[in-house]
């Protein structure tokens, strides 16, 4: 595949997901507020992305 970038998201709340995308070399971009409604709670979710030049940098 020739992707030039990757999109992850996450809940707001969920701090190891967060750590482990950053980990990966991926930038937060922004938030999704009220997002996705969960047990009929509406959820905030984080979304971080990489793009190819920027992996590609890191190996």
């Amino acid at each position: 595949m020739e992707l030039n970038r990757i999109e992850a998201r996450c809940a707001e709340e969920n701090i190891a997901s967060a750590r482990v995308l950053e980990k990966c070399g991926m930038t937060l971009e922004g938030k999704l507020r009220d997002y996705l409604r969960i047990k009929g709670n509406l959820m905030t979710y984080r979304i971080y992305s990489i793009l190819r030049r920027e992996w590609e940098a890191g190996l």
